[in-house]
């Protein structure tokens, strides 16, 4: 078999443990450890905010004032001080450099806590294409976002992608919003893609 293509995800991937990181900022509060992911598993309240702040309809701002109403904590930097203790690991930053060194083209899938927190200048050493869920309007797991994923990473995003990506998906097609399925054909130009020479 060819391996054509490599997509991976951020948090937790690229980086340390995204569930440790809670804890640690759970620790730092005064609350139970497993207190921030038993929110986010339990709590419809959490769940509905995260999806939000993940899809990019919540702004990062509205979601620390009403996640940090949810912990009982000040909303001050909540997203940072939730995810600041999950840095880079480096051998799997390695493992992507390996494999795009070996002409494998990449591309990262990452549902995002705020645009803003990703080093571009990294991405674009790492990946042929990057999806990020607030930029485009949907989270994983819909399938889309897989399929866009790979779209970009294979430099394959075109006319005949699309009407590719409409048959397979079809089914979930018809429960998009009428403002994505309008914007999907200027994709190629929305999205951040670094184009490799042939």
């Amino acid at each position: 078999m060819t391996v054509r293509g490599l997509l991976v995800d951020f948090g937790g991937v690229l980086t340390t443990d995204v569930f440790a990181s809670f804890d640690t900022f759970c620790a730092n509060e005064g609350l139970p450890a497993g207190t921030v992911k038993a929110l986010f598993r339990t709590d419809p309240r959490a769940r509905e905010l995260l999806s939000g702040l993940e899809d990019g309809t919540l702004a990062d701002a509205d979601f620390e004032r009403r996640f940090a109403e949810l912990l009982g904590v000040a909303p001050d930097d909540l997203i940072e001080r939730l995810l600041g203790h999950a840095g880079l690991d480096t051998a799997m930053l390695d493992a992507v450099r390996a494999a795009r060194g070996h002409g494998i083209r990449t591309g990262l899938v990452s549902n995002s806590w705020g645009v803003d927190r990703y080093d571009r200048a990294l991405l674009t050493e790492l990946f042929d294409g990057v999806v990020i869920s607030a930029e485009v309007g949907f989270r994983k797991p819909t399938p889309e976002i897989y399929a866009l994923g790979m779209g970009v990473a294979l430099n394959e995003i075109g006319p005949a992608w699309l009407r590719a990506m409409r048959r397979s998906l079809c089914l979930s097609w018809k429960r998009m919003s009428p403002a994505l399925s309008a914007m999907l054909p200027s994709f190629a130009d929305r999205l951040y893609v670094t184009k490799l020479p042939g």
